[in-house]
């Protein structure tokens, strides 16, 4: 396992001990004078050659100087621009001072003569752990997308449930405002049900009362000649002044006579009527 890494640009540089310095934030500056460090590529974790730290000091970038600029193989502005890019926020960085440590560094051609069998094993082994951390990395990846994906959708189904929820919730509403409408409609209904039925009851019993009046008034006929005979019975009889033997004994018979004929007269109009 390496102790620190470098970015794979940086890799040249410091086989060539053209890069001497690493500046770092505080994360990876705990670090002193005299540590040995196993060094590896960003990219792929791949060991390349192992450093001695000889020093670590705390910087801020306006403090960077095209000295250390320099022992970072680059101008001064890309320095920045470099530190910048990789720590955007961070104020307060450390110079780690450092050198290959050539003891423990041997050449492509060194290994394979000093030990071959030793040097095979060992790649197999590198490249055994470097495809393991790679499938690693890998799966960690498409773990990291697939929970993505999967929290967006659950997300979305979360959101479209809480949409659902409000959907049912105003149909809920609505159909209790529909009940309650065909509730209050039922209520008028009944009163009107029940008014009619009063009406109809009141149609029946005023239509039984004229039948039963019509079948127990007297007919017009009878009434006429009933009427007829109580005026026949009112007559007076003035034939007993045959020959009045005064003036006033005549003024009777003729009054009397009066009398009759008005009775006569109306009943003569009766009688018409029957007609």
């Amino acid at each position: 396992m390496n102790d620190i890494t470098f970015y794979q640009r940086f890799e040249a540089d410091i086989l060539a001990g053209r890069k001497t310095i690493t500046i770092r934030d505080k994360s990876e500056s705990d670090f002193k004078a005299g540590d040995i460090l196993r060094v590896g590529r960003f990219e792929d974790n791949q060991y390349f050659c192992t450093i001695e730290v000889l020093s670590v000091s705390p910087i801020t970038l306006d403090e960077l100087t095209e000295q250390h600029a320099k022992q970072e193989n680059m101008g001064l502005d890309e320095l920045k621009e470099v530190i910048r890019g990789i720590y955007p926020s961070e104020e307060l960085f450390y110079v780690i001072r450092f050198k290959i440590n050539k003891g423990l560094l041997m050449s492509f051609e060194d290994n394979i003569s000093h030990n071959p069998i030793k040097w095979l094993l060992g790649s197999v082994i590198a490249t055994a752990m470097t495809v393991s951390t790679g499938m690693f990395f890998l799966m960690q990846y498409i773990n990291s997308t697939n929970n993505e994906t999967l929290k967006n959708r659950i997300e979305h189904f979360s959101q479209m449930e809480i949409e659902k929820e409000s959907v049912i919730n105003k149909l809920n509403n609505e159909n209790q405002i529909l009940k309650s409408a065909i509730e209050n409609k039922k209520i008028v209904l009944d009163e009107i049900n029940k008014k009619y039925n009063l009406l109809e009851s009141d149609y029946e019993r005023l239509k039984n009362e004229k039948t039963k009046l019509i079948k127990n008034a007297p007919s017009k006929n009878s009434s006429i000649l009933t009427r007829i005979k109580e005026l026949e019975s009112q007559k007076k009889k003035c034939s007993a002044w045959v020959h009045p033997s005064s003036i006033s004994e005549q003024e009777k018979i003729d009054s009397c006579n009066q009398y009759n004929l008005d009775i006569d007269k109306q009943i003569n109009d009766f009688y018409k009527s029957l007609q």
